[in-house]
């Protein structure tokens, strides 16, 4: 396995924006989709923050206007981006990230008190007032205190506006309301609460205003039809959870979402997007961590989605420092707030309870064959750690370890756990664990008694290394021997003799 498959991803991703052009617009775009497709969160946040470098973004607030945008090939990219970016659930975090390198790097130098600056760049990306709001409401929680005030001055102006506008007779079309999906509508409209309950902001939007914005969208959503066109999460937030029809009740919206649509709860890839934004918060305690679980939907515990769950959780053991709040049916803030002891990575422990708790039945083996996915892999120590600490909380060893010696899809992905288990023999040692034993009768002088030493004991292991070579992985393969060798070097010939 090269373990600087994702490395060599992001380098790809750099070089084919930069090489972009009108003529290898379409080829070029769909491989960058291979790319993110294959190594996940960390390509998307590479693209993003690759392609914000390539916005003259300092001359925006004077010549936003002036900008062709035909002329401008990374601006067509952007205008292809936006609107399926904004409905993601980890938009905040990809945008932010975008911004937040970029003024670090100082490739974006914002002014020091106008707002005309996202005003042109909202026009730039050609967002309608929905749209707008939502993309400024999430450059609030950049790192940067200029950016914070610069959208929190644009949300002041931008917000009485748009309640004014989205509550006359023609403003779903207006504001491109009636265009947007209700992922991105139930954000904007708990944005929008929680702005208005802020002391700054309050008194610009009169009561009778925000009734009768609601009452547009109570027309747009009828009570009597909530539960069946997709938009249930829309009805803690339009109607009272007194006023709850008594065919709707508070243990459907918890756990039976069948009415919501495939893009909210297809989950082995979007819920692990989730957690990932919430962050090291989730698993803080098994209460709030199942809490979280089942505000998402019980029947998308499967397999394949906590295998990916877990994947993500080993990939970013650390450096996570944003989390994203998450609202119950009721409208309630249900995210762990741990501000006074901040959390430094995942408690795969509680992860586990807490899924054991919610589905006793879940078959562990079948979590273990699901780790198969691209965009699994071990990158170092700590992600062993996670990922064994994990496992042992689950099931025995001896229950999986046929599957770790296995054919996997993702070579890489096993490869990058074998080897990191051989390297770090005190957090797994392949010795302690059943498969058929290297024979040692003929070896003249005891073998040194150590996990380095017994890890090569596995003559399962051995082999498995030889077939993943196979695959094209030779030089990372032979690697590792050399490196047995230096230790163990007559347990792996005599190993290679008995195979052959």
């Amino acid at each position: 396995m090269n373990l600087d498959a994702v490395s060599t991803a992001l380098a790809q991703i750099s070089f084919t924006i930069k090489s972009l052009s009108r003529k290898n617009f379409k080829s070029s775009l769909a491989e960058i989709a291979d790319l993110v497709s294959e190594h996940g969160f960390e390509a998307e946040r590479h693209l993003y923050r690759t392609l914000i470098s390539y916005l003259d973004l300092q001359s925006i607030e004077q010549n936003g206007s002036l900008i062709k945008r035909s002329e401008n090939i990374h601006l067509n990219y952007w205008l292809q981006e936006i609107p399926s970016l904004i409905s993601r659930p980890n938009f905040v975090t990809l945008i932010c990230y975008a911004f937040d390198t970029a003024i670090t790097q100082k490739s974006l130098k914002l002014p020091s008190s106008s707002n005309e600056f996202l005003t042109s760049l909202c026009k730039l990306f050609k967002l309608n007032r929905a749209q707008e709001l939502v993309f400024v409401f999430a450059l609030q929680n950049s790192t940067h205190a200029e950016l914070q005030l610069l959208a929190h001055e644009h949300i002041q102006q931008r917000l009485p506006e748009f309640i004014r506008i989205a509550s006359d007779d023609n403003g779903m079309n207006e504001t491109g309301l009636i265009d947007t999906s209700i992922e991105v509508l139930h954000s904007l409209l708990l944005l929008i609460r929680q702005y208005i309950s802020n002391d700054s902001i309050g008194p610009l939007i009169k009561n009778e205003e925000c009734e009768k914005f609601l009452n547009v969208l109570r027309k747009e959503y009828p009570r009597e039809r909530i539960g069946n066109n997709g938009s249930v999460i829309l009805l803690p937030l339009l109607y009272s959870s007194n006023s709850l029809s008594t065919d709707l009740t508070s243990n459907q919206l918890l756990s039976d979402s069948s009415n919501l649509p495939t893009t909210v709860w297809q989950m082995d890839g979007s819920l692990a997007d989730v957690i990932l934004e919430m962050g090291y918060n989730f698993t803080a305690c098994v209460e709030d961590c199942r809490n979280a679980l089942i505000h998402f939907g019980l029947q998308e515990l499967k397999p394949s989605t906590i295998a990916r769950m877990l994947s993500v959780m080993i990939k970013t053991h650390s450096g996570l420092n944003e989390n994203t709040h998450i609202y119950n049916c009721n409208g309630t803030d249900i995210t762990i707030n741990n501000e006074n002891n901040p959390v430094q990575t995942w408690n795969v422990d509680t992860f586990v309870l807490a899924i054991n708790d919610l589905v006793p039945t879940v078959n562990w083996k079948d979590v273990v064959k699901e780790l198969d996915h691209p965009g699994f892999i071990v990158r170092d120590r700590q992600a062993l750690v996670l990922l064994v600490t994990a496992l042992r909380r689950a099931l025995p060893v001896e229950l999986y370890i046929d599957l770790l010696y296995g054919r996997w899809n993702n070579v890489e992905g096993q490869l990058s756990w074998l080897a990191h288990a051989i390297r770090y023999p005190d957090v797994f040692c392949f010795g302690d664990h059943p498969a058929h034993p290297v024979l040692i009768d003929c070896l003249k002088h005891p073998l040194d008694d150590t996990k380095e030493t017994w890890t090569w004991r596995s003559l399962n292991l051995i082999e498995c290394l030889l077939r993943i070579a196979d695959t094209g992985l030779y030089s990372t393969v032979l690697e590792i021997f050399r490196h047995g060798i230096q230790r163990s070097g007559e347990l792996i010939f005599l190993g290679l003799l008995q195979l052959h």
